[in-house]
């Protein structure tokens, strides 16, 4: 690249995760002139509890930013934060800053924007959506004005684009930013990308169907406990792992009963979770909210075709069909529909799913943010 870029990454710290840390060192490999600050404000009685990937490049400033009282306060906070971040970072002259959210990092960088002209990039997350500005007309008219003078917009799925972010604006709001709006989904961690496999074919006719998710009433496991009774009555023959843990755990394995089903509990190693994956047919998590849902991607990687919530985080990244079908959470008999749709076009559906996960690499989705940011 010819020039140099100053980007300034300003980021919750509950959502400064190793998928974050893949960005940044996704986006360092992408373009070596980039120089990036991490900004992280924490709580001054948060523990820092994890070490963070600092390298040539890349810096991470996780700072005590504001007290337990102003947390509760968002104006006292938000304006505690701005005053932290130009001391920790006045010394640096920043070409952008990127806010990971809407709300509480995107009013620290237009902040920047209004008092220094330092144009900045915008995530639109589930909490900005359904937390803030669903509830509050206060919080949507804050967010209109950060997203009004946003360079750029990115959420993490049309769903978020023409669904949710949508309904959260007038008509008139919506149009004067829907062309700054870029959809930019989460990438995928490299083990799964490097580790793909396809098995077009059902191997039996026992049809192996998995959920993997929190046992929480947002994840909604009990839906696909009823779709699969229905799938029961319509005579088929399958199983159903189910992966996660969770205060609903007892209540499941108690609708479950009369199933061939299996709880197998919270699995973190991956290696035994791509086994999991590899001896399932398809994927099933009708979750409620969903900000993307990356446990979508996991199974394309392996050629699972995929069930998901209509109007949620994954929905719109394809036609129905092409990897799966979408499906509102309360309607059993359509997630039942659903399964079977699959099973009958099971060979190109699988292909579609094993094809279409590079879709969400990180190396793809760093290229499509590199050029935003040195566009700005």
């Amino acid at each position: 690249m010819g020039h140099k870029i100053n980007l300034v990454h300003i980021n919750s710290y509950f959502l400064t995760n190793k998928l974050h840390e893949e960005l940044v060192l996704s986006l360092k490999e992408i373009n070596s002139s980039i120089h990036q600050i991490v900004y992280i404000p924490i709580n001054k009685r948060d523990k820092i509890n994890r070490d963070y990937c600092e390298s040539e490049n890349i810096l991470y400033i996780i700072s005590k930013a504001f007290s337990n009282v102003e947390r509760y306060f968002w104006p006292l906070k938000m304006i505690s934060i701005y005053m932290d971040f130009n001391k920790k970072v006045k010394n640096n002259k920043i070409t952008v800053t990127h806010a990971h959210s809407l709300i509480s990092n995107g009013i620290i960088s237009f902040f920047l924007f209004k008092k220094r002209g330092i144009p900045y990039i915008v995530t639109v997350r589930n909490t900005d959506i359904n937390i803030f500005m669903k509830k509050s007309i206060f919080f949507r008219k804050i967010g209109f004005k950060i997203l009004n003078s946003a360079q750029s917009i990115m959420v993490l799925s049309p769903a978020y684009k023409n669904i949710q972010l949508k309904e959260c604006l007038t008509e008139l709001q919506f149009e004067q930013i829907k062309n700054k709006i870029k959809v930019i989904p989460n990438g995928v961690n490299d083990f799964w990308i490097k580790n793909r496999d396809l098995n077009e074919s059902l191997n039996s006719t026992c049809l192996k169907i998995l959920f993997v998710g929190k046992l929480r009433e947002n994840k909604n496991c009990g839906a696909l406990i009823k779709a699969c009774k229905i799938l029961k009555e319509k005579g088929l023959d399958f199983q159903l792992t189910i992966v996660g843990e969770g205060y609903l755990k007892e209540k499941l394995q108690e609708e479950a009963k009369g199933l061939k089903v299996r709880f197998l509990g919270f699995i973190s190693d991956k290696k035994q979770l791509l086994k999991v994956y590899r001896d399932s047919n398809l994927l099933v998590v009708p979750s409620f909210k969903e900000s993307f849902g990356l446990v979508y991607v996991e199974a394309m990687t392996q050629g699972l075709p995929i069930v998901y919530t209509k109007g949620q985080g994954f929905d719109g990244n394809y036609e129905e069909g092409v990897v799966g079908f979408s499906v509102l959470p309360k309607e059993h008999e359509k997630i039942a529909e659903a399964i079977l749709k699959i099973k009958d076009n099971y060979k190109e559906i699988s292909k579609n799913a094993y094809d279409h996960a590079l879709d969400f690499s990180w190396s793809f989705n760093s290229k499509m943010l590199n050029d935003i940011y040195t566009k700005i």
